[in-house]
């Protein structure tokens, strides 16, 4: 059954896949709860995924996550591609 479910425009590797507030990695750092319509095979992370870190409590959404990993990383949705992937922002010329 194909996934249902909104996903994020970037997807977390492993290495980043550590809790924003206390780095806890996913041992700890987990998604609670799936997002509704998602496929239990599917391994891409949900907008609507809700994530929680048991070290520090932590609690966001998949949506968060990602914007905040894309933030550090500078990536934006591609404008080529309508969103499907992302790129390095570029800075304005002047």
């Amino acid at each position: 059954m194909p996934c249902k479910a909104r996903h994020t425009p970037y997807n977390p590797s492993l290495s980043e896949w550590l809790c924003p507030d206390c780095g806890a990695n996913n041992e700890a750092f987990i998604i609670e709860e799936s997002a509704s319509g998602s496929d239990d095979e599917c391994t891409l992370l949900h907008v609507d995924d809700c994530l929680e870190c048991f070290d520090c409590k932590f609690y966001g959404s998949g949506k968060s996550f990602a914007a905040g990993i894309m933030k550090r990383k500078s990536l934006v949705p591609c404008p080529e591609c309508g969103g499907k992937g992302v790129v390095t922002s570029k800075p304005a010329e002047s």
